[in-house]
C-alpha cells in the first residue's frame, strides 16, 4: 500500500493542500472534477501547541468518549490548540461543499504540524458520520493522549484511513494514532499502531532530519526514487523467517533498524501481531480486505524472489516450474475471486468507491494481471489478450482509477502501470516471429512493431515501467534481440537508441 500511496500521486496532491495558507481561514477547500475534494488545515502557530485537555462532553467529539476499551477505562485528552480550532470550523457546511461535486465519494483531508492534529479531528469526525475521508499528515503535533490513541485505533476502519508521515528519527509517536508512513535515508516503512511507530522511532539509527522543519517535498521526491530499488538483504536473517517476518525486517532495515535484539524484539511483536490477525479472521468486508492484502504481501515476496533470478516476476511465472510459482497460482486466484466480486457490487449499487477499495483494485491489476497474461500465453496458442480474452473486472478496475486520474505520472514504481504490458510485448514478438516466417507482409507487420516501440518508449518517458521488464532473461529483452535481428542497415528510432546505448541499466 505504501508503494501505491506514494506512485500515484495522492502523496504529492496531500502535501501540496498542506502548503496552502490563507490569511482569512484556517481551512481551504480544493475541488477538481479529475481528483478528490481536498481539505486542509493550515492554522498560525499558536504559543502552546501540545498542551493537552480533558475532552469535553459538548463538543463534536464527545462519541470519542465511548470508544474507549480499557480496564480501568482510560480518560480522553485531546491537544487543546487543535480542538480549539476545531470547534471553530463549520463542520456541515464544510462537508457539504466538499462533497457537492463528488456527492458522497471519498475524501483527501491534510495538514502539516498543528494543522495536521486539526486534520486528524476532522477526519475522526466525518468517519464517525460515516464520510469515507484519507487522512495524511505531515509532521504532525500530538493530538491527544493515550486514551484517545487506543479509542482509535480499537476501531480498525477508522486507524487505517489515518496515515502520518514523518521523517525518523523522532521524539515518538506519542499522541498519535493510525498508520505511520516513516520515511528515513535508505527507505520507508508503513507501520501501523502507535507503539509499534514508537519503537521503531527509537530503534533508528537514522539521522536526525530536523522533524518539524522538514521539506516534505523533498521527502517525497526522494521516497519516488526509491520505490523501484526497495529490497535487499536483512542483517541477522535466519532461515527458518516467514515470509511476513522477512517483508518487515525489510521494512525496517530502510528506516535504519538493520540488527540486535531491539529490532528482533520489534519484529516478534509484530509478526504476532499479524498471526493474530489471521488466526482471527472472519468474513467481515474489512477483514476479508485484510486477508487479501495479505496474499497480495505473498505476492511481492514472490517478485522479490523473481527478481533474484535476473527473470522478473512474469516469465518466472509463465515459466511455472517451481513450488513458488504454484504458490503464487494459489494467491492469484483468491485475489481475482474477490476483486470480481467487489466490482460486481460497485456496478449492481452505483455508489463511489472508498480511496481503499480505489487504490487496492488498482495494486491488485498492476500486480496480479500480468499472472494473468501469462496464463493465456503460456500454451503458446492464445493471441489478443486485450481484445478477446481479458476479464471484464480488470478493465472496469482500470477504469476507475482513469476516470478521475492525473494521466501525467513522473515517478518510476517497483509495478509497471499498464497492466497489460505484457500482452503487448507478446504480441510484439508474435509480430516479429511473422516477419521472420513470412517476409512478404513485412511492412504491415513493422508498422504494428512500430507502435509497439512508440508505445514502449513513453512508458519509459512517464517512468510507468518497472525495472524487471530490462532483466536479461525478461520477454521483452528476448524481444528487443530478435527485433533487432530484423532491422534494417541505418534503421533509428526512440527506443533503437535507448536499448542500444544501454540506457535502460539505470533502470536495474
Amino acid at each position: 500500500m505504501a508503494d501505491l500511496l506514494i506512485t500515484s500521486g495522492l502523496l504529492d496532491q496531500a502535501w501540496i493542500g498542506a502548503q496552502v495558507h490563507s490569511a482569512f481561514s484556517i481551512f481551504n477547500l480544493h475541488t477538481s472534477p479529475s481528483s478528490p475534494p481536498i481539505i486542509s488545515f493550515s492554522p498560525p502557530k499558536p504559543t502552546s501547541p501540545h498542551s493537552l485537555s480533558p475532552l469535553p462532553s459538548n463538543t463534536p467529539l464527545s462519541f470519542l468518549n465511548l470508544q474507549t476499551h480499557s480496564d480501568p477505562p482510560l480518560s480522553i485528552s485531546i491537544n487543546s490548540a487543535a480542538l480549539s480550532l476545531f470547534q471553530s470550523i463549520p463542520h456541515d457546511q464544510l462537508l457539504a461543499e466538499a462533497t457537492q461535486q463528488h456527492g458522497h465519494g471519498p475524501l483527501l483531508i491534510t495538514g502539516q504540524g498543528l494543522g495536521g492534529a486539526v486534520a486528524a479531528l476532522f477526519a475522526l469526525w466525518a468517519l464517525q458520520k460515516g464520510i469515507h475521508v484519507l487522512c495524511i499528515t505531515f509532521g504532525c503535533a500530538p493530538i491527544g493522549n493515550e486514551g484517545l490513541a487506543r479509542a482509535v485505533e480499537s476501531q480498525k476502519p477508522w486507524a487505517s484511513r489515518l496515515i502520518h508521515v514523518a521523517g525518523v528519527p523522532r521524539p515518538r509517536a506519542e499522541g498519535l494514532f493510525g498508520e505511520f508512513l516513516l520515511c528515513g535515508r535508505d527507505g520507508y516503512a508503513l507501520i501501523e499502531g502507535h507503539e509499534f511507530a514508537s519503537r521503531a522511532m527509537d530503534l533508528s539509527n537514522e539521522v536526525d532530519l530536523s522533524h518539524g522543519e522538514e521539506d516534505y517535498g523533498v521527502i517525497i521526491e526522494q521516497l519516488r526514487e526509491r520505490v523501484i530499488y526497495r529490497g535487499g538483504e536483512v542483517e541477522g536473517l535466519d532461515e527458518g523467517w516467514s515470509k511476513v517476518r522477512v517483508g518487515l525486517g525489510i521494512q525496517l532495515k530502510e528506516i535504519g533498524i538493520k540488527g540486535g535484539e531491539g529490532r528482533d524484539t520489534l519484529l516478534t511483536a509484530m509478526e504476532k501481531r499479524q498471526e493474530d490477525l489471521n488466526s482471527n479472521l472472519v468474513f467481515h468486508p474489512s477483514k476479508k480486505l485484510n486477508l487479501m492484502k495479505m496474499n497480495m504481501a505473498q505476492l511481492e515476496w514472490y517478485i522479490k524472489q523473481c527478481k533474484d533470478l535476473d527473470m522478473g516476476y512474469y516469465d518466472c511465472y509463465k515459466d511455472w516450474t517451481s513450488r513458488p510459482d504454484r504458490d503464487a497460482t494459489k494467491y492469484k486466484t483468491e485475489l481475482a475471486n474477490y476483486w470480481k466480486e467487489e466490482v460486481e457490487k460497485a456496478q449492481a449499487t452505483n455508489v463511489k468507491l472508498r480511496i481503499a477499495i480505489l487504490f487496492g483494485g488498482t495494486n491488485f491489476r498492476r500486480m496480479v494481471e500480468p499472472l494473468e497474461i501469462a496464463d493465456y500465453y503460456r500454451n503458446g496458442r492464445n493471441r489478443n489478450y486485450v481484445s478477446e480474452g481479458r476479464p471484464h473486472y480488470y478493465a472496469v478496475i482500470e477504469g476507475w482509477l482513469e476516470k478521475g486520474a492525473d494521466s501525467e505520472r513522473n515517478s518510476k514504481g517497483s509495478l509497471t502501470h499498464d497492466s497489460c504490458f505484457w500482452a503487448h510485448v507478446e504480441e510484439a514478438r508474435l509480430r516479429v516471429a511473422e516477419v521472420k516466417l513470412d517476409g512478404s507482409t513485412r511492412e504491415e507487420q513493422m508498422a504494428e512493431l512500430k507502435a509497439f516501440e512508440d508505445y514502449v518508449m513513453g512508458l519509459i518517458k512517464r517512468c510507468e515501467v518497472s525495472c524487471e521488464i530490462f532483466l536479461q532473461k525478461s520477454s521483452f529483452m528476448s524481444w528487443w534481440k530478435d527485433y533487432e535481428g530484423i532491422l534494417k542497415v541505418g534503421y533509428n528510432s526512440p527506443l533503437v537508441t535507448f536499448m542500444k546505448n544501454q540506457d535502460y541499466k539505470k533502470y536495474i
